[in-house]
């Protein structure tokens, strides 16, 4: 109980002690010392540059490396799309095909590990499918 009574006459005194200075700064009686105007306003202008440039540069490489990502995998199917039409030879050599033997079907993890090759093969042969298709409908539209 003293100690909420201590706590609230202290804080009443704080609030009053503030209000005193507060209105001593409103009289001009004192003044804060305080980093000069020009000076604050040039680190300021500093800083709103760097980020300036900072962001600039963040959107560069976000766009730079959007583009080199989208050129390599069309770069990618374009190169597999032309050694599949006109060098299958080359494309019977290049393609893998799952690693299958007797003694791994019959154990359960190795049978997984194969599974999991051939769900990925399947998936990476989808993904260029889909861009192929899109290169070639870009290529139809370009036409028409």
């Amino acid at each position: 109980m003293t100690t909420t009574i201590i706590f609230y006459i202290l804080l009443v005194g704080l609030v009053a002690f503030l209000q005193w200075k507060v209105n001593l700064l409103r009289k001009g009686k004192i003044e804060i010392q305080t980093v000069h105007k020009d000076r604050l306003h040039k680190i300021k202008i500093i800083k709103q540059v760097l980020k300036y440039f900072g962001h600039k540069l963040k959107d560069w490489l976000k766009d730079w490396f959007i583009k080199m990502a989208s050129w390599r995998i069309r770069a990618k199917a374009r190169t597999n799309y032309f050694i599949e039409t006109k060098l299958p030879w080359l494309h019977t050599i290049l393609t893998k095909r799952p690693d299958i033997e007797a003694k791994h079907t019959k154990n359960i993890f190795w049978r997984g590990v194969i599974e999991y090759k051939y769900k990925i093969q399947k998936l990476k042969a989808q993904i260029l499918e889909e861009e192929e298709q899109k290169i070639s409908d870009k290529v139809n539209d370009k036409l028409e």
